[in-house]
C-alpha cells in the first residue's frame, strides 16, 4: 500500500494534522467568551495562524462570530481601511450579499463602495472616500463589528494578525480610541510576530496600547505530545521510528512547530521501514539544505560583528557569552558583543529566556553549528 506524507507543514494546519495547543484553545477561548482582548505573541511559522483560525472555528460553535485579518500585507491606511472592511462585511454573515444587506439596513454607517470577484471566485472590496473623509470613514469601519454586535445581540471576536503592522502605519492611536469604546460586545485578539515592537507597543507607558491587553506567549509544544504524534503518524503509515530518534529531533529543534513537522517529513521520506541513524542524518541534511534560502537572507541583513555574536551564542549554547574565553575564541569583547546583542534581540533573531540567549529559529542555531564543526548538541 502506498501512503501519503502524514507530516505538513509550510500553510495553514488543521484537524489531524494539528498537534496539542488544547491548553492554549481553552484559554484563548474563555478570554474571548469573557469580552477580553488579548496580545498573542510567537515567533514566524510557529503555528500562530493555524492556533487563531482553530480558535475560530470553535467559537463559531459558541454562537460567536469571527473576523480574521492578516495585516502583513498592508502598506497604507486606504489598504488598512479596505482589507478590514472587506473582512468584516464577508464574515459576519453566511453570504456577502447577505452581509451587505445586514450593514444596509440596521447599521448607521452606509457606505459607498465597488465589489470585485476574480477569476478564482475571491472577494474583494473597495470603499470610496474622499481624504477629507478618511477620518470619519477610519472610525466608521473599526466601529463595524461593535455595531453588529449590538444590533444583532451576538459576540464578535476581531483577530488582528501580524499587529506590528499598524505601528509602522501609524496608525495605533487611531485605532485604541476605537476599540476601547466596544466594552465585551467584541473581543480582540492582537496577534504579531515581531517581539520587540509588541513590547514596545503593549509595555511602553507613552505608547495608546499600554497595558491594555492579556498578554500570552506561544510556547514551543512539549516533547511529550510530539512523542504520540509523530509514533502514531509513522505507524499508521507502515513505518516505525525508536522513541529516543523522536526525542532526538524534538530537542534539536525546540519543539518548534514547524522545524518538527518539517524535519519528520523527511525523515519519513528517508525512511523505508524503520528509522535509523543514516537515515535521520540524511533528513537533517536536507532540512537544512531546504532552508538555506531563509538562513541566507537573515544572514546579508547583519553586520560582520552581529555574525560573530550569533556564531559565540550557537558555540556557547547562550550561556557564559561574556567568558573571557569564549570573547577570544570569536576575537570579540564585552562592549561589542553587548551593542549586537540589542540589535538582534531587536531584529528578532534572538531572545532572552532568563540568563540565556536563544534564537528564535532553532534551525539558524543548527545551521551554525555545523558551519563551527561542532555537533549539533552543545
Amino acid at each position: 500500500m502506498e501512503y501519503n506524507n502524514p507530516f505538513f507543514f509550510g500553510g495553514v494546519v488543521e484537524e489531524e494534522d494539528f498537534c496539542d495547543r488544547e491548553e492554549e484553545l481553552n484559554s484563548l477561548e474563555k478570554d474571548a467568551l469573557s469580552g477580553m482582548n488579548v496580545l498573542l505573541y510567537a515567533p514566524r511559522r510557529f503555528g500562530k495562524t493555524s492556533l487563531l483560525l482553530a480558535l475560530l472555528k470553535r467559537l463559531k460553535g459558541k454562537g460567536v462570530r469571527g473576523v480574521y485579518i492578516d495585516l502583513f500585507p498592508v502598506s497604507s491606511e486606504e489598504e488598512f481601511l479596505n482589507l478590514y472592511f472587506g473582512a468584516v462585511v464577508s464574515s459576519l454573515e453566511g453570504s456577502v450579499e447577505r452581509a451587505i444587506r445586514t450593514i444596509k439596513e440596521t447599521l448607521s454607517f452606509k457606505p459607498s463602495f465597488s465589489v470585485n470577484v476574480d477569476s478564482e471566485g475571491r472577494t474583494s472590496f473597495r470603499l470610496e472616500f474622499s481624504r477629507a473623509q478618511k477620518d470619519k470613514t477610519f472610525e466608521e469601519v473599526i466601529d463595524l463589528p461593535f455595531r453588529y454586535a449590538e444590533e444583532s445581540d451576538k459576540r464578535v471576536c476581531v483577530v488582528l494578525d501580524e499587529f506590528q503592522e499598524i505601528y509602522r502605519l501609524g496608525l495605533e492611536a487611531k485605532l485604541r480610541s476605537m476599540v476601547q469604546k466596544h466594552s465585551r460586545r467584541v473581543s480582540y485578539l492582537f496577534s504579531g510576530s515581531r517581539k520587540s515592537i509588541l513590547e514596545r507597543m503593549f509595555s511602553d507607558r507613552r505608547e495608546p496600547f499600554y497595558r491594555s491587553v492579556k498578554k500570552v506567549s506561544l510556547n514551543p509544544i512539549e516533547e511529550r505530545n510530539w512523542i504520540p504524534f509523530i509514533g502514531e503518524r509513522f505507524e499508521r503509515t507502515g513505518k516505525s521510528i525508536p522513541v529516543e530518534l523522536i526525542e532526538e529531533g524534538v530537542k534539536l529543534l525546540e519543539g518548534h512547530p514547524q522545524g518538527v513537522q518539517e524535519f519528520f517529513h523527511f525523515l519519513w521520506e528517508e525512511t523505508d521501514k524503520v528509522v535509523d541513524r543514516g537515515s535521520f542524518l540524511k533528513a537533517m541534511d536536507k532540512l537544512l539544505e531546504a532552508e538555506k534560502d531563509t538562513f541566507w537572507f537573515m544572514w546579508e541583513e547583519l553586520t560582520n560583528i552581529q555574525r560573530k555574536v550569533l556564531k559565540l551564542i550557537a558555540y556557547t549554547d547562550g550561556v557564559e557569552v561574556y567568558r573571557r574565553e569564549n570573547l577570544e575564541r570569536f576575537s570579540l569583547n564585552a562592549n561589542s558583543v553587548q551593542k549586537a546583542v540589542r540589535s538582534l534581540i531587536e531584529k528578532d533573531v534572538i531572545e532572552r529566556k532568563g540568563k540565556k540567549l536563544v534564537f528564535q529559529n532553532p534551525i539558524v542555531k543548527l545551521w551554525l553549528r555545523r558551519e563551527l564543526n561542532l555537533s549539533a548538541f552543545p
